[in-house]
């Protein structure tokens, strides 16, 4: 799941990892936001909003690759009863408003939406947003196989930011 179906040689490994599993460089938070919400869901919270910062990393182009902040946040269960008191209200949509949300409050507008797929998001789900040709986030419902392959039994929602490409857009005052 970690892969997100990136080639090996666009993956660090490390020679003396700590365990089998922790023997690569993270590529995205996505996996290890999923398995939190997992970890979570199996301890009895159906509701979980989670965000995390961190440095994923690539090995290309070589020889040193490069790394990047990323920072992610996920939604599952049901909507908020305060906020929204429909049981069957719109996940996506509310993800996309907070994605919007985040955006207004550092200063960026006149951003655009499309529609985009990999294989973290569930098929016909995925969404980006751009400002001119910079992609600031992407979103979408993620993948049920995916989801699994993290130890997630239910349906969640992500949001993936690049901290850079927000930085960029950012204002300056």
């Amino acid at each position: 799941a970690a892969r997100e179906g990136l080639p090996p040689n666009e993956i660090w490994e490390l020679t003396n990892p700590m365990s089998r599993e922790l023997k690569h460089l993270r590529i995205s938070l996505l996996p290890g936001l999923v398995t939190a919400a997992a970890r979570n869901h199996h301890h009895g919270a159906p509701e979980v909003r989670l965000f995390e910062v961190g440095k994923v990393f690539r090995a290309v182009p070589r020889p040193l690759g490069f790394e990047r902040w990323e920072a992610t946040l996920w939604l599952s269960g049901l909507a908020d009863p305060w906020n929204d008191p429909n049981p069957e209200s719109d996940r996506y949509l509310e993800l996309k408003g907070v994605v919007e949300a985040i955006l207004e409050a550092l200063g960026i507008d006149s951003a655009s939406a499309r529609s985009y797929h990999e294989p973290c998001w569930k098929e016909g789900s995925g969404g980006s947003i751009f400002r001119a040709e910079r992609r600031l986030a992407r979103f979408g419902e993620v993948d049920p196989a995916f989801a699994r392959s993290c130890g997630m039994d239910g349906r969640g929602w992500a949001a993936v930011f690049d901290v850079e490409a927000l930085a960029a857009e950012t204002p300056k005052s």
